[in-house]
């Protein structure tokens, strides 16, 4: 069918920015206005082509950026449905597991997470292979997730194993590494290797802010994770002005109730009280 000019535009400029690997969140009206637009999108491809596909993913991930996870799941899962019903078993289908494994992961639901990255890595093992790029970030985040439900033995040896895939396919400046990195400090973190995280944070740290800049919610990991990292070291001024960092960041891009910006205030008001 054909799409309405302005709305077309849009669509465009959301698969234009997600080409370029980043997303110009300040292009979109506010995310309830965005919402609405799933129905059109229904209509537009029939419900179940695989464009409207691309497109649930494109404003699940808006909403992933915005931190208004309930909506970005409500696309993910659209997208999800049609991929599975059109393509079976495929590397995109994969990546739709994966997202909502991300979602999961950012509200605190480890084992939903670990439950959809798993998913994610048996379709990409038999289509990609143990030693393409995608299956080995899936792997450090599944290990991630692991890690996270104190399951260190099950975590660990999933990070490691992508590290050289990862460095061998975009080497160490990479984005990529610097969150192969933030799972390696939470596997020391969760370890209590605390000198070993605050390391691994580090080098996360300069590799993301180089990429990002340091005032892009997209480090406010980071900086939860070597705050709390310092605080444990009894570096207690240091700790702090990361973790009000993360907090300021999160609280002016996602809100004050966003799980994120909550997790970041309640570790505040933790150590602040001692």
């Amino acid at each position: 069918r054909r799409v309405h000019g302005a709305y077309f535009d849009k669509q465009l400029k959301i698969l234009e920015l997600e080409e370029q690997g980043y997303y110009g969140l300040q292009l979109f009206e506010e995310a309830e206005k965005v919402q609405k637009e799933v129905e059109a999108v229904r209509e537009i491809y029939d419900g179940d082509d695989l464009t409207a596909a691309l497109t649930f993913s494109s404003l699940g991930q808006v909403f992933y950026e915005q931190g208004n996870y309930e909506a970005s799941l409500e696309f993910y899962f659209e997208c999800l449905r049609i991929r599975e019903t059109q393509l079976g078993h495929h590397p995109q289908t994969a990546l739709a597991y994966h997202n909502i494994g991300a979602v999961y992961k950012n509200i605190g639901e480890y084992k939903r997470a670990l439950d959809f990255y798993l998913e994610s890595m048996k379709i990409e093992e038999e289509k990609l292979g143990k030693d393409h790029l995608d299956t080995n970030v899936t792997y450090h985040r599944i290990g991630r997730a692991y890690c996270l439900m104190n399951q260190l033995t099950e975590g660990y040896p999933l990070i490691e194993k992508a590290r050289n895939v990862i460095v061998e396919n975009v080497g160490e400046k990479h984005q990529l590494f610097g969150d192969y990195l933030l799972s390696l400090g939470i596997y020391y973190y969760v370890s209590q290797d605390y000198k070993k995280a605050l390391k691994s944070f580090g080098e996360a740290k300069l590799i993301l802010e180089a990429v990002f800049g340091a005032n892009d919610v997209r480090v406010s990991d980071i900086y939860f994770y070597a705050g709390s990292c310092l605080i444990k070291l009894n570096k207690k001024e240091e700790g702090l002005k990361y973790l009000k960092l993360c907090y300021e960041l999160r609280r002016s891009n996602y809100g004050e109730e966003n799980v994120k910006t909550q997790e970041s205030y309640k570790a505040l008001q933790s150590i602040q009280a001692q």
